[in-house]
C-alpha cells in the first residue's frame, strides 16, 4: 500500500529522517504512511498500524469527533487547514499535537490523499500553561497587595496600577493607564520629579532609586497625603521600567503624633507634680505665717490686706490644683454619677446665663449607664466646653449637649488611643469659628489659648483633658474652620454601684481645739516644721517635732507614750512617714496616725487614700478639724 504514495524512495528517506510527525490518510482516514517520527512518539511500528483507521487506536476519546469533522471537511473541500489534537502512544501517555494538513493526488491513479505534519507541542503547551499559570499568581499578588504599586516607563508613564494605588489616590485604572506619574505628586514637585527622571535618563545617577523615602502623594481631589515611597528599576525586552511601592503614612504619622502629644504631657505632668511638691510646702509656710500675724494686727487696712495674702495663697493652691488635673495628678474622689441628672442642672443654669443669641440645647439618651467619677470634676469639664463653645460663638449660635452609651471594640475604632470597653459619651457641639488642623495639634497644652490676652489661663482643655485621662477615659476633638467643633468625652461605665456612705457630722467650732494630747510632729522642711508645730501649739497639744524617721523613734523612745503621729510621708534618712507609722503602730497600737504631703504622685496613684490623709498645704482651720477627727474617731 505504501507504493501507492506518490513519493519516490529517495523522498521517502528522506521524510523517515525528518524530526517532524508525517502520516499520510487514505480519503477514508485510513494510514498508508507512518514515518519514523510517528513510530518514536506511539511505540508503533509502521506495520502495527498499516491501513488501522487514525481514530481507532491513537487519538484521545475526547478527541475523536473533532478530528474526523476536520479530517472530512479537509476531504471534501480540498483546501489545507489546521488542528490540534492529543494522540495517545503505546503506553498511554498523551501528546499535544499541532497539525498541517493537505491533500495531494496520486500521479497514477489520481487518488485523494491527506498528509498531515505534526510537532509535539506538549512541552511547549506546558510551559504555556506554567506561564499562564505564573502570570495568575503575579496578578493575584500584585492585585492583593496592601501596599500600592505603580510601574512606569524609564520617563514616567504609567504602565501597572493595582487596585491599592487606585484607591490611595482616588483614581480608576483608565484614568492612570498611560498617563505620567506627576499626576500623582504636588505640583511643587514636578521640577524635581523631571529632574532625577532626566539626569537619570542621560547619566545613570539614582538620586532615588533602590532607596526609600517619605514623600508627597496628591489624590485626585486634589488633597494631599504622606507616604514612603521605594523606587526600584527592572529590566526586560532591551527596556527598563520603575516600580514604585507606595505605603500610606496618614495613620502612622496620626499615632506618632498622638504618642508624641502624650510623651509630652507626661514630662510636663511629671514636672508639674514634683513642682507641686515644692509649691505646697511654700503655700504651707506662708499660709501659716499669715494666719499667725492676723493675731498682731489690729487695724481695718490690715485685716484686709491679710485676707487678700490669703486668698491669693488659696488662689495659689488651686493653680497647682489645676496643672495636677492637667498632669493626672491630682487627688479624686469618684462617687456613681448619672450623667443626665447632672446635665440636666448644668443644662438649666446655662440656658438662664449663656447669652440670649446662642441656643443650648440637650439630647439625653435615655436609659443612660452609670459612670464612676469625681462629679465636681464632671460638673468642671462640663462648663469648661460649654464656655469654650459659647465664645467661639461671637455672632450667636447653637450649642448642643449629647449623651450617649458607647461600646469601644475590635469593629468600632472611631476613637483613637480608646481601650475596648463600655464607656459613656458625653459631647458639646457648636457651629461656631472651628478652628485650624495647627491649632488642633496644640489644644490639649497648658496655657496654650487662642482666646486674648486677660481672658483666659489656657488651663481649662488640659484639666479636662488630665481629669478624663486619669479617670480611664479619652477625649476627641473634631472641628473645621467656619463650621465648628464638636468635643466627646468618653468616662468608663460603672459596673459595680456601692452603697454610698453617710458622711461625718461636722466637728463643732467649741471642740475643735485641743485638750492637752500629745503629738508627735515629724516634717523634714525646717520652716513648714516651725510653722505647723507653732499651729499645733497655738491650738491648745503637746508637741514633739522630728526631722525624719529615725529621729522621731529617738523621740519616742525617751518620751513614751504619744496620742498621735502627725508625719510627712516623703523624707530622707531611709524611713518614709508610712513605714514610721507602721513600725510604732507595732509598738503602740493604740496610738493614732495621720499622714500629710504635698506630692501629687502618691495621692493621684491611689497609693495615699482615706480620712487620715492631709493635704498640703491646708489652713490652721482645716488642720484642726482633722485632728480632732483623727483623736475623737
Amino acid at each position: 500500500m505504501i507504493d501507492m504514495i506518490p513519493f519516490g524512495s529517495r523522498t521517502k528517506k528522506i521524510i523517515n529522517a525528518v524530526t517532524a510527525l508525517i502520516i499520510v490518510l487514505d480519503e477514508k482516514g485510513r494510514i498508508i504512511f507512518f514515518n519514523h517520527a510517528c513510530e518514536l512518539l506511539t511505540g508503533y511500528d509502521f506495520q502495527e498500524v498499516e491501513g488501522r483507521y487514525l481514530w481507532d487506536f491513537l487519538l484521545h476519546p475526547d478527541e475523536i469527533e473533532a478530528t474526523k469533522r476536520v479530517f472530512f471537511n479537509l476531504s471534501s473541500q480540498k483546501t489545507p487547514n489546521r488542528n490540534i489534537n492529543y494522540w495517545v502512544n503505546k503506553q498511554g501517555a498523551s501528546h499535544l499535537i499541532s497539525w498541517s494538513n493537505t491533500i495531494i493526488s496520486s500521479a497514477e491513479t489520481n487518488e485523494p490523499y491527506v498528509v498531515g505534519t505534526g510537532v509535539d507541542i506538549s512541552k511547549h503547551s506546558a510551559m504555556v500553561e506554567l506561564l499562564s499559570e505564573r502570570e495568575a499568581k503575579f496578578k493575584a499578588i500584585f492585585e492583593s497587595a496592601n501596599d500600592g504599586i505603580i510601574i512606569t516607563d524609564r520617563n514616567g508613564k504609567i504602565e501597572q496600577v493595582n487596585f491599592t494605588a487606585t484607591k490611595l489616590f482616588g483614581y480608576n485604572l483608565s484614568e492612570l493607564h498611560g498617563k505620567n506619574v506627576k499626576i500623582l505628586i504636588p505640583e511643587q514637585d514636578y521640577d524635581r520629579h523631571n529632574e532625577y527622571i532626566q539626569k537619570y535618563n542621560k547619566t545613570g545617577q539614582k538620586n532615588i532609586l533602590d532607596t526609600g523615602r517619605e514623600v508627597i502623594g496628591l489624590r485626585k481631589d486634589k488633597s494631599a497625603f504622606p507616604l514612603y515611597l521605594s523606587l526600584t528599576e527592572v529590566s526586560y525586552d532591551d527596556s527598563c521600567a520603575f516600580v514604585a511601592m507606595i505605603h500610606d503614612l496618614t495613620e502612622r504619622n496620626r499615632y506618632l503624633e498622638e504618642i508624641h502629644q502624650a510623651q509630652k504631657m507626661e514630662a510636663l505632668g511629671q514636672l508639674t507634680g514634683g513642682m507641686a511638691h515644692d509649691f505646697n510646702n511654700l503655700l504651707t509656710v506662708i499660709l501659716g505665717d499669715l494666719e499667725m500675724l492676723d493675731n498682731y494686727v489690729s487695724s481695718r487696712d490690715g485685716k484686709e490686706l491679710l485676707d487678700d495674702a490669703i486668698m491669693n495663697v488659696n488662689f495659689g493652691a488651686q493653680l497647682i490644683e489645676r496643672l495636677l488635673a492637667f498632669g493626672r495628678r491630682q487627688s479624686l474622689s469618684p462617687k456613681i454619677v448619672n450623667i443626665n441628672r447632672l446635665l440636666s442642672v448644668v443644662y438649666n443654669m446655662l440656658r438662664r446665663t449663656i447669652g440670649e443669641d446662642i441656643d443650648i440645647e440637650e439630647g439625653f439618651t435615655e436609659n443612660i449607664w452609670p459612670i464612676c467619677a469625681d462629679p465636681s470634676l464632671v460638673e468642671n469639664a462640663i462648663l469648661n466646653l460649654v464656655f469654650n463653645a459659647r465664645d467661639a460663638l461671637p455672632e450667636g449660635g447653637k450649642i448642643i449637649l449629647k449623651t450617649e452609651n458607647y461600646v469601644a471594640d475590635s469593629v468600632n475604632k472611631t476613637v483613637p488611643d480608646l481601650a475596648e470597653g463600655s464607656y459613656v459619651k458625653f459631647s458639646v457641639c457648636d457651629n461656631g469659628t472651628g478652628m485650624s488642623p495647627h491649632i488642633l495639634k496644640r489644644i490639649y497644652e497648658p496655657f496654650f489659648t487662642t482666646k486674648a490676652a486677660g481672658s483666659g489661663t489656657g488651663l481649662g482643655l488640659s484639666m479636662v483633658y488630665g481629669f478624663v485621662k486619669q479617670s480611664g477615659g479619652n477625649i476627641h476633638i473634631s472641628s473645621e474652620l467656619g463650621k465648628g467643633t464638636i468635643v466627646a468625652i468618653y468616662l468608663p461605665k460603672a459596673d459595680d454601684i456601692p452603697a454610698e456612705k453617710n458622711s461625718p457630722a461636722e466637728i463643732k467650732e467649741s471642740i475643735m481645739r485641743g485638750q492637752g494630747e500629745t503629738i508627735l510632729y515629724v516634717e523634714d522642711a525646717p520652716k513648714v516644721r516651725q510653722v505647723n508645730a507653732r499651729r499645733l501649739m497655738e491650738l491648745g497639744y503637746v508637741v514633739y517635732t522630728a526631722k525624719d524617721g529615725p529621729s522621731a523613734l529617738d523621740i519616742l523612745a525617751k518620751q513614751g507614750q504619744v496620742d498621735l503621729l502627725f508625719t510627712d510621708v516623703v523624707m530622707p534618712g531611709g524611713m518614709s512617714g508610712i513605714e514610721l507609722a507602721d513600725f510604732v503602730r507595732k509598738q503602740q497600737p493604740d496610738i493614732k496616725v495621720s499622714l500629710t504631703t504635698g506630692y501629687a504622685e502618691q495621692i493621684a496613684s491611689g497609693e495615699l487614700r482615706g480620712d487620715n490623709l492631709l493635704k498640703k498645704p491646708y489652713s490652721k482651720e482645716t488642720l484642726a478639724r482633722h485632728l480632732r477627727r483623727i483623736l475623737e474617731g
